[in-house]
């Protein structure tokens, strides 16, 4: 059973690898639009993460916790890829990754609901 650390590898290797002897391994428009979709959840996480008046942080996104997020949206791509697509299609279903940057398990739901229901406005092409 592959660990966390496993995926990162992947993930990892997916990103130094973008371009192998074919071609892409993803396609470029398909992955920038995943990219800029990834950032604008992110942002939009960060922003709602925060309640002023309550004094309370209920998920955390640290730039180190979002490049790892982002390995594992890659990895997670290849690893659903159970079709053999090529080039790997990448789409909404990525962003669930999300889901998991909870502090306190009392936001893990509010944060899954809230995923849930963003990831439909991040239209990504050609997934």
């Amino acid at each position: 059973m592959p660990g966390v650390n496993d995926v990162l590898c992947l993930g990892r290797g997916i990103m130094e690898n973008i371009i192998d002897a074919n071609g892409k391994f993803f396609n470029s428009l398909n992955l920038s639009q995943f990219r800029k979709a990834f950032m604008a959840l992110a942002c939009s996480l960060a922003h709602k993460n925060t309640n002023p008046g309550m004094n309370s942080l209920t998920w955390t996104i640290s730039p180190r916790k979002l490049k790892a997020l982002y390995k594992i949206a890659l990895a997670h791509a290849v690893i659903a890829n159970d079709k053999g697509e090529y080039p790997v299609p990448i789409g909404a279903d990525q962003l669930d990754v999300f889901s998991l940057i909870w502090d306190s398990p009392g936001a893990a739901d509010e944060l899954g609901q809230y995923v849930k229901s963003a990831k439909n406005d991040y239209a990504i092409h050609g997934s």
